[in-house]
């Protein structure tokens, strides 16, 4: 019993000692990104989410589309199948803001899948397909904003970015959504406080 109960002793020795070994190679490589999306662009930092990231970049981000003036559209970005069914109607028939208009609510997706496939109708029946590359397009992985960072609220987080493709007969394009807290409402009924909401564009081609 004593020699069983020596080795159960032992067994838990080296348990400790294997775990206080991996615990601390972990605190070594903690300052080190895990994955590749995390690892900074060239001069930034560790990501925080807040405005000490500036300029502003991010590791993960929302998707949308728009589709209008074609016959039906879909689009395979990132294992996430989106779709507009049917004839659809031109932008300008909306009447409103572009920003009212498109969203980016699916996600988020991590930096970067695979380019998206787009296969859609023209306007005039004719059936296209294309790929849009996304990490091409934004190689950077800078967030597309207009907002100075004097304005941007210190320490409040900034939701990632949203990335839309808008197909429009035969042009599509890449919009930039952002949400971001500010210091001062840029709205006249708020003294302090406030959120700017916008997209940016920042690719477009006519196929």
């Amino acid at each position: 019993m004593r020699r069983r109960h020596g080795t159960s002793a032992g067994l838990r020795a080296l348990l400790a000692t294997t775990l206080a070994s991996a615990l601390l190679l972990q605190g070594c490589n903690m300052g080190e990104p895990k994955y590749e999306h995390m690892i900074p662009p060239p001069g930034h930092g560790p990501y925080t989410g807040t405005v000490a990231d500036w300029p502003l970049w991010f590791p993960w981000h929302y998707v949308g589309i728009g589709c209008f003036d074609v016959d039906g559209c879909k689009v395979v970005y990132g294992n996430l199948p989106l779709w507009r069914d049917g004839l659809r109607p031109s932008f300008e028939s909306l009447g409103r803001p572009i920003e009212q208009v498109l969203r980016a609510g699916n996600g988020p997706v991590r930096n970067f899948p695979p380019p998206a496939k787009v296969t859609w109708k023209s306007k005039d029946g004719t059936p296209l397909t294309a790929t849009v590359d996304m990490a091409e397009i934004f190689a950077d992985r800078m967030v597309r904003h207009p907002v100075p960072r004097e304005e941007i609220m210190e320490n409040a987080h900034i939701p990632y970015p949203g990335i839309i493709l808008v197909v429009d007969d035969r042009t599509i394009s890449v919009y930039m959504s952002t949400w971001i807290p500010l210091k001062v409402s840029r709205k006249p009924t708020k003294l302090a406080g406030g959120l700017h909401t916008g997209v940016e564009l920042v690719h477009s081609k006519t196929y």
